[in-house]
């Protein structure tokens, strides 16, 4: 590095600050970047790779470089790829140094950190996680009393592009499902994890399911200093004494994590982060918890086909018009209630915008006209806005005196919102023109709502917003350019100092024609023209048939093609003049433009709470929206356990189908109806008509109206799902084995005020062996703390029927269906009873199984069907109802595994049996660990049975 040169040397010292990230080095016109870094860049923009000079062991130096302007094309290719990219740039102008430019890193951006609207471009969020927890890889956990409840996570996440800052801190073991739910639920571009825990294999490959990039971070004290450390850093940035006002009490890993993650916003930005809202903490028991299989498998957010948004829930039910509405809506659906009173009052929103039609149209017509103010604020404090994004903040202002009178005269508010106190006369005729219009239609029309009138009241106390739309309005152009660099964005009339450097400009370009006229005229060249470019300047272009009329007092300039450059003292002494108060009208303006922004960013914290209240209307009106569109109905919630729905709808299969829906009821109470076991043919709808309840429950709660004729719903604090077949091929797992570990986690977790929906349990193992486990397991649902659980339980082992006659809670339900001959027609409807029939045979023609197998197949269960019955008569027992489901034990033998356990429970091996189950510490086994016990034991019991 010696030999380097000077610019090198910058470079290196940039790369040994951020050796992790691809270092984008401003030169010039061009980022350059070196080494390994230019092959990297190369390969991923697809931009040619050459050499520049040599390296220290006297190879080529790699070379790939981007022009300057074009960064936010390029930029955003790389850091979606999940690459860290840090900004070195010039610190002084190159005009003005003296030796070699001083460069410094300016910013590093990576996936978490990103705020440039060309690598946003999409609503919703970009989180940065955090995740730290007490992990510890050298500790003996079968020995450890400590970790018998699992090990502590604190988590966290930031959106450094609206400030949104939260976190919290629970229990979790192996597999990890509440860590993962959380994932699933947010979404993380990255997460910063604690190095400790970057040791723990299995979480470490949970998170790369989920496709999470991951930075690790170090705790280079001991776990409770770096906590003191990070609680002394989030206290100074809010500004405030104590963390306990925010919810952060006793809760160490929350800290370290939230911590962290303000650490690492503030060394990737590199500048004061303001705009970051106090950090609060939020509780999973206030919200209805959906898991990562929950979300994956009801489609809230992303689809199973391609993960992508299109026949997700969130597609049906948004039809916001703003940024903030969208992500509130996503947060809304993510996180519902509980809470009957809170899921109430914004039913009764909803209700009183649905009755209301003509106040929701003039609310979203001006909803639709706001932007992203959120994050065109955070982009003004980090100072990488342009004058446009000031107009869309004026535009975005201009609205909220009309949305707030709107608002109040919904609500029936008398007082005169502050937003409106000071609105142009334009805005004020519009508004008062409308109310005079529509008064007296909405008064007999008027539904409450305390949400509203929250609302409502909270938005009048905004007093600022008319100051800022007339300031960026005499400020700034009404269609201003993209860059900030070029001049040409601020009005005439502002500065008085502005005005008189553009007229000496635009005096001395009139001078300019007026020189070539003359010009031609005393040198009798007709063609003769005066231009300008940045290199050369101002001159005078002669073509090389005219050379011989040139003046004396012409002094060459520049060769081109067809002719010769000159210039002359005159011409050099004005060009001066022009150039110097171009330079100087172009820094004025991008001056005033820092004002503006500085002065619009200090309002930063009272624009983010009036985007989150634009946010919350925009997502009542969707609601109501939504409701209107496709013909929902309002909820009742309560505390009970009864689940009642008179014409129920999958919301997203009604909107796809091109079949009329079939609508279902459902009624599920404490008493007699808690656990619905559901049989019928494949196809038929068993596990649409599961999902279409679970999404029901997840629309109420979240305060949306729901697919039916009537909803009564006692609120469910949890969904779990087991529905659908997937295997972990890479990680040594069968699909019976995901579905098991799936199925422990239901089993252990569950409780009372859940709701369990369950399909198809056992079916990835032998007949004898999964009608087992499904028998158990709705035996264990049923009686669980004596109380049960709400279950919905599908199944083609029909057997389970008998079961209604032993569980007081159990009904039976199938799917009907018709059948003429050889047709099979769905009804898809849900009915009283238990069903004999698979149908299996007629779903696999409809598939398009060729006829031949279809008709062996029939061949075969008719010979099975007639050896059974040939088998019974010669036993001399009476025939009873056979079911087609094949290989299944008979009723008759239901008893049988009642009757073994009876022979067994007193054999003192069982004692022993019982002893090795206790000293299991069962969280911290593997599952093929588990696999191996299970079959220890299961040969024990074989040999016990033969003795």
């Amino acid at each position: 590095m010696s030999q380097a040169t000077p610019a090198m040397k910058q470079y290196y010292a940039a790369k040994e600050e951020c050796p992790d990230a691809l270092v984008f080095f401003r030169m010039g016109d061009f980022y350059e970047s070196f080494g390994d870094d230019a092959k990297t860049i190369a390969r991923e923009l697809e931009i040619t790779l050459t050499n520049r000079g040599k390296t220290e062991d006297g190879k080529q130096m790699p070379l790939a470089g981007i022009p300057y302007h074009a960064i936010d094309n390029y930029l955003p290719r790389l850091v979606k790829k999940g690459y860290k990219v840090a900004i070195c740039e010039q610190l002084e102008d190159p005009k003005k140094a003296k030796g070699i430019v001083k460069r410094g890193i300016v910013r590093v951006v990576t996936p978490g950190t990103a705020i440039d609207s060309s690598i946003i471009t999409d609503a919703a969020n970009n989180y940065l996680m955090a995740l730290a927890g007490s992990f510890n890889p050298d500790s003996d956990k079968k020995k450890s009393k400590a970790n018998d409840n699992g090990e502590v996570f604190g988590i966290s996440f930031l959106d450094i592009s609206t400030g949104e800052f939260f976190g919290t801190q629970f229990e979790d073991s192996a597999p990890y499902e509440k860590v993962i739910s959380e994932v699933a639920r947010y979404k993380p571009s990255e997460c910063i994890i604690q190095e400790t825990l970057a040791q723990n294999e299995l979480l470490m490959k949970r998170l790369a399911e989920n496709k999470v990039k991951i930075e690790s971070f170090s705790c280079s004290k001991s776990v409770s200093a770096e906590v003191e450390k990070c609680e002394s850093d989030l206290l100074k940035q809010f500004k405030i004494s104590t963390l306990e006002g925010l919810g952060f009490s006793g809760v160490d890993y929350a800290v370290l994590a939230c911590g962290k993650t303000l650490d690492y916003a503030l060394k990737t930005q590199m500048r004061e982060l303001d705009h970051i809202q106090p950090v609060q903490f939020y509780s999973m028991s206030k919200n209805l918890i959906l898991d990562s299989m929950t979300l994956r498998n009801l489609e809230i957010i992303k689809n199973t086909r391609d993960d992508g948004e299109n026949y997700s829930l969130i597609r049906v039910l948004d039809k916001t018009k703003t940024p903030p509405g969208s992500r509130l809506l996503r947060n809304w659906l993510l996180r519902p209630l509980v809470d009957p009173a809170e899921i109430t009052e914004r039913l009764n929103a909803v209700s009183a915008l649905k009755e209301n039609s003509l106040s929701r149209y003039d609310l979203r017509q001006h909803l639709s006209n706001i932007s992203d103010i959120e994050r065109l604020v955070s982009r003004m404090i980090y100072g990488n806005s342009n004058a446009r994004d000031l107009i869309s903040m004026r535009n975005s202002l201009f609205e909220l005196p009309g949305l707030c009178a709107e608002l109040s005269q919904l609500c029936g508010s008398k007082a005169n919102p502050k937003t409106n106190q000071k609105a142009d006369s334009k805005a004020n005729q519009k508004t008062d023109s409308k109310a005079n219009q529509k008064a007296d239609s909405k008064t007999n029309s008027r539904t409450e709502s305390a949400l509203l009138s929250e609302i409502c009241d909270e938005i009048s106390q905004f007093d600022f917003t008319a100051e800022l739309s007339d300031l960026i309005s005499k400020t700034i152009v009404d269609e201003p350019p993209i860059t900030v660099r070029e001049g040409r964005m601020i009005q005439p009339g502002y500065s008085a100092e502005l005005d008189e450097l553009r007229n000496a400009s635009g005096d001395s370009k009139e001078w300019i024609a007026a020189f070539q006229t003359q010009e031609r005229e005393r040198t009798g060249i007709k063609n003769l023209k005066v231009g300008y470019n940045k290199v050369f300047g101002y001159f005078i272009e002669v073509t090389n048939a005219n050379k011989h009329l040139v003046p004396e007092n012409y002094i060459r300039k520049q060769t081109v093609a067809n002719g010769e450059r000159y210039f002359t003292p005159e011409l050099k002494e004005r060009e001066s003049l022009i150039l110097t108060a171009d330079d100087k009208s172009v820094a004025l303006e991008y001056e005033i433009f820092r004002e503006v922004t500085e002065h619009v960013s200090s309002y930063a914290k009272e624009i983010q709470a009036m985007a989150h209240l634009i946010g919350k209307i925009d997502v009542l009106c969707s609601f109501a929206e939504a409701a209107i569109e496709n013909n929902y109905v309002c909820p009742q919630l309560d505390d009970s356990l009864d689940i009642l729905i008179r014409d129920g709808r999958h919301p997203i299969v009604e909107k796809t189908t091109e079949e009329a829906f079939v609508p279902n009821d459902t009624e599920m109470d404490p008493v007699e109806n808690q656990f619905l076991l559901i049989t019928g043919p494949n196809m038929a709808g068993k596990s649409t008509y599961m999902r279409q309840i679970a999404m029901i429950i997840v629309m109420a709660q979240a305060g949306s109206f729901v697919p039916a004729s009537h909803a009564k719903i006692g609120v469910v604090d949890r969904i779990f799902t087991r529905i659908g077949a997937h295997d972990d091929l890479a990680g040594g797992k069968s699909t019976f084995m995901v579905e098991m570990v799936e199925l422990a986690n239901i089993l252990n977790n569950s409780g009372e005020r859940n709701l369990i929906l369950l399909d198809e349990i056992g079916r990835g193992t032998s007949t004898y062996d999964g009608y087992s486990i499904a028998k158990a397991v709705v035996e264990y649902i049923h009686n669980k703390d004596k109380k049960g659980v709400r279950t919905l339980f599908a199944t083609h082992y029909h057997q389970l029927t008998a079961l209604e006659n032993k569980l007081k809670r159990l009904k039976n339900f199938h799917i009907a269906v018709r059948e003429t001959g050889n047709d099979l027609v769905f009804l898809r409807k849900i009915v009283p009873g238990a069903t004999d029939k698979s149908y299996g045979i007629h779903v696999a023609r409809l598939a398009g199984v060729p006829e031949k197998v279809n008709e062996r197949a029939a061949e075969i269960l008719k010979e099975i069907e007639n050896e059974s019955l040939a088998e019974d008569e010669s036993r001399g027992k009476k025939r009873t109802a056979r079911y087609t489901q094949l290989l299944l034990f008979d009723p008759e033998n239901a008893g049988a595994e009642e009757r073994i356990v009876e022979k067994f429970v007193e054999h003192p091996e069982i004692e022993e049996l019982k002893s090795e189950f206790k000293d299991l510490d069962v969280n911290h086994m593997t599952p093929m660990q588990a696999l191996l016990k299970l079959e220890e034991v299961k040969e024990k019991l074989r040999r016990l049975e033969k003795e």
